[in-house]
């Protein structure tokens, strides 16, 4: 196949993963409270609780940004048209953007309902706060000196977000951001995928378990110990070891992703609501 009539058959893939999303009544419910939060004013009032309004805003933005990457994801997964290499590439390309920003929408929904009681500078890196650390001050405000009420309408939507599928995507951006890029495969991964890295070994536990491992693969002491000098370096003792949770299978990315799709259109479009319901939006 030319590489236009691949092209012509990722979109098409796309088109059909895309429309199911679009035939689903929850992107539809969102897709309305989106179209009632942008008429529910008409100026812009004087009151930090409006705060609350833009970040509910870029909640939306990135709800449809996700639903994008998630079905081109689809899309290039499903393809058997295109090259193993090229078609594992743009998997990873949209799975990555789907992934992270599902983990950056927890942090957002956080801050939307944070930015409703506190007013917080988004400039300050300080001043912007994580879900855990937002969800701990909205249960428990006391512990904090704070004096918060009616938040239970935010808390139901944001308690949603605890799931462990978003646990999942926040565990693949800490990865991420640690410099350990996750890797997408069309198969489990295995033993033989990647490569080790020489790691120095300090600790007397894993100083242990490299002895014990060693013993196991060499029974001759004499042996052993020829191996066992032969992996220090300038004094230190080093072994070879691969990064943990570098290779993702797809079927089981796909199936967190899809709950975290979904949950994530349905909490845009609560928050949402509780903002409508409440001044300074209530009664325009």
């Amino acid at each position: 196949m030319d590489p236009y009539g691949r092209y012509e058959e990722v979109y098409r893939r796309y088109e059909e993963a895309h429309e199911t999303v679009c035939r689903e009544s929850r992107l539809i419910e969102m897709l309305r409270e989106e179209h009632r939060l942008e008429g529910a004013f008409d100026v812009i009032p004087f009151d930090t609780r409006f705060n609350a309004v833009v970040w509910a805003f870029d909640c939306f933005a990135l709800a449809h940004e996700i639903v994008y990457s998630y079905c081109w994801m689809q899309a290039h997964a499903e393809d058997d048209s295109t090259e193993e290499g090229l078609r594992l590439f743009q998997l990873r390309y949209y799975a990555d953007n789907c992934i992270t920003r599902i983990s950056s929408f927890r942090d957002k929904a956080a801050l939307l309902a944070w930015a409703y009681y506190c007013a917080f500078n988004p400039n300050r890196r300080e001043e912007v706060l994580g879900f855990s650390q937002i969800l701990k001050r909205l249960q428990y405000p006391p512990r904090f000196g704070l004096r918060i009420k009616n938040q239970r309408a935010f808390l139901t939507q944001l308690e949603r977000l605890k799931a462990e599928a978003f646990d999942r995507a926040s565990a693949y951006r800490h990865f991420k951001i640690h410099r350990l890029e996750p890797k997408m495969l069309l198969r489990p991964p295995t033993d033989r995928d990647g490569l080790s890295y020489m790691v120095p070994l300090f600790r007397p536990d894993e100083i242990g378990r490299f002895d014990d491992e060693l013993a196991e693969m060499y029974p001759d002491p004499r042996e052993r110990q020829l191996i066992r000098k032969s992996c220090f370096v300038d004094g230190t003792l080093l072994d070879r070891r691969k990064a943990k949770d570098e290779f993702w299978e797809y079927a089981q990315v796909k199936a967190f992703t899809r709950e975290c799709v979904y949950t994530c259109l349905d909490v845009a479009k609560g928050l949402s609501a509780v903002l409508r319901r409440r001044a300074p939006l209530k009664g325009r």
